[in-house]
């Protein structure tokens, strides 16, 4: 059986005010969601969901969720970005950013989080997602979207999301998630399976 090393970073979730639905947007080399509610737009919900494969020895992505609730009466706004990074092989760095931010300004009864997680697959040696890495992934992600959109408060989107990323954390640190990448390989390498919460990160 293989070695798998967790790393865990765990800073409180920015939960604090309102939910909504605006734009998702991926920019360059990062994922981010991005919701904001304001004056006649009370409600905004967003998740912004992104695997990366082979990516390079430095590992300089950048993770982000932003919701914001300005001068709105009982808004509800939510982000919640989750970013997967699969290295080709050893990294040599990781100079990640990670990130979730929520505010409120001059809004009344407004429900408004940000939730941000990052997690970053460092292999010994080149590994590929099976189809039964692929399809975990996707039944969590689906679950995400659906939680983010629900009618449920910030803080129950929160738990329920941060419970799903648990269930993330013991899928990319399964055997059967992944396959050798290299032809003629039979054995798959030892794995580092780095976690970030939010706007804090723990790197062994």
């Amino acid at each position: 059986m293989r070695k798998i090393t967790s790393t865990l970073a765990a800073a409180g979730l920015a939960a604090a005010l309102a939910l909504g639905g605006a734009a998702n947007a991926e920019a360059a080399n990062g994922n981010l969601a991005l919701s904001l509610t304001g004056g006649r737009t009370t409600y905004s919900a967003n998740t912004a969901f992104q695997v990366n494969n082979n990516v390079g020895k430095v590992v300089a992505d950048a993770n982000r969720a932003q919701a914001s609730s300005l001068l709105c009466n009982g808004c509800k706004t939510v982000a919640v970005s989750v970013q997967i990074d699969l290295a080709a092989g050893p990294v040599l760095a990781i100079r990640a950013l990670n990130q979730a931010i929520a505010t409120t300004n001059r809004a009344v009864n407004a429900d408004t989080c940000a939730s941000a997680y990052q997690f970053i697959v460092a292999p010994d040696a080149m590994v590929v997602f099976s189809a039964t890495g692929k399809a975990a992934i996707d039944a969590i992600k689906a679950a995400v979207v659906a939680e983010v959109r629900s009618a449920n408060s910030c803080a129950v989107i929160v738990a329920n999301v941060a419970a799903q990323m648990d269930a993330l954390t013991v899928v990319l640190s399964s055997d059967s998630t992944y396959e050798p990448g290299t032809p003629g390989a039979t054995v798959l390498p030892h794995l580092n399976v780095n976690r970030y919460q939010d706007n804090k990160a723990l790197v062994s």
